[in-house]
């Protein structure tokens, strides 16, 4: 399927595509890196957002500025590709607070990279609390306001319901192909859907939108390939090697459903339409949206666990794999409850640790180990 080509060649090319993007529009180009960011109001304001990611090769520019024994691997990644030059054409950074890691990355790209405009958006651990929304709202007409300032222009409640408009419509596409997984036979790999769905985050929604129209039409009647895969969930936060997913595929699995900030937790909830203000609806989606571990801890439902069980149940996993960036602090909070809800559902779990460069020789012997225990039903 020739889409499939094109979202192939943006994963890949990520970097041209947006130089060539900001020489034929004159937008700007801005990069953010968690997807709490939201996404909406910098598209209303008429600039480029972008998914800030590593490049998973190895570098030590990094070490210079963070230390390289205690700070994850994406936090390193991001910002060896910053120092490196890779994203010299970035007019400006947002964050959104997570960690104390990324944040450090975050600092030093702004120092490094000099960009025009830089923002960290403040999210509330606390989000089910009901003052949080409150705050979290104020906070945004804040970030609002100063998007305005630094575009010259003002952005209007229309500019942002068009905005709304065109996530949605790409957040229900992504959505409806990731759940084509549920079927017993599937016509596009884990990885396939991986790859189309890290290309959302590099690229103009409107024009990923149409790639993903003419997918939808090319898969009809497409012959499925996935007929004896061991079906896998995948756990974690940022996973955008696609060498793993094409490791996993090697070894006979495929990846059915994932809680990914790479893959479902970015598309998931679209943001409601109230036709009220349209910062706070961002609120609501921002409140509503599967959650990242630092964010659910403080909840009592614990949303993220039972999200996974859920999935887990939905997609029919075999088979859970966490995949945790190294030195993670605030995925580890996360590993003794989904080891107790992974033997609830009588599924093995199968963690392993991500750093810049993938261990793909490791990997595979203990990938092999767990799919040899389903095989031989031990």
């Amino acid at each position: 399927m020739r889409a499939l080509e094109a979202f192939h060649q943006i994963v890949e090319g990520r970097h041209d595509y947006a130089r060539e993007r900001k020489a034929r529009t004159g937008q700007k180009a801005l990069g953010y890196l968690c997807t709490y960011v939201p996404e909406e109001i910098l598209y209303a304001a008429g600039v480029l957002p972008l998914r800030i990611l590593g490049g998973r090769d190895t570098q030590d520019l990094a070490d210079r500025h963070i230390y390289s024994g205690i700070w994850c691997a994406y936090c390193r990644d991001v910002l060896g590709q910053g120092l490196a030059g890779r994203y010299d054409y970035l007019d400006g950074i947002v964050n959104s607070y997570v960690c104390d890691h990324i944040r450090g990355a975050y600092e030093s790209c702004v120092i490094h990279l000099k960009p025009s405009f830089y923002w960290e958006v403040i999210i509330p651990n606390a989000l089910h609390r009901p003052h949080a929304a409150t705050w979290l709202l104020s906070h945004l007409r804040r970030f609002h306001k100063a998007l305005e300032g630094w575009m010259g222009h003002p952005i209007s409640d229309d500019d942002i319901w068009q905005a709304i408009e065109t996530y949605n419509a790409n957040r229900a596409l992504l959505r409806g192909l990731h759940e084509t997984k549920k079927a017993e036979h599937s016509t596009l790999t884990g990885a396939d859907i991986a790859e189309v769905t890290l290309a959302s985050l590099l690229m103009d929604k409107k024009e990923h939108s149409a790639l993903l129209q003419d997918l939808k039409g090319g898969m009809e009647g497409h012959k499925s390939t996935q007929d004896s895969k061991v079906r896998i969930m995948l756990v974690g936060s940022e996973c955008y090697d696609m060498e793993f997913y094409g490791l996993l595929e090697s070894l006979g699995a495929t990846v059915v459903s994932d809680t990914l900030c790479t893959g479902m937790r970015s598309f998931w909830e679209p943001t409601p339409v109230d036709g009220g203000d349209p910062l706070e609806d961002i609120v609501k989606r921002l409140v509503a949206r599967p959650p990242c571990p630092i964010r659910d801890l403080a909840h009592p439902g614990r949303r993220n666990i039972q999200l996974i069980a859920d999935h887990v149940k939905e997609y029919r996993a075999q088979a859970v794999i966490f995949i945790q960036q190294k030195f993670c602090d605030v995925w580890s909070y996360e590993l003794p409850d989904l080891r107790e809800v992974c033997r609830e559902l009588d599924v093995p779990l199968l963690h392993l640790e991500q750093d810049v460069v993938t261990p793909a020789g490791q990997f595979r012997t203990r990938i092999e180990a767990m799919l040899e225990t389903l095989t031989l039903g031990v």
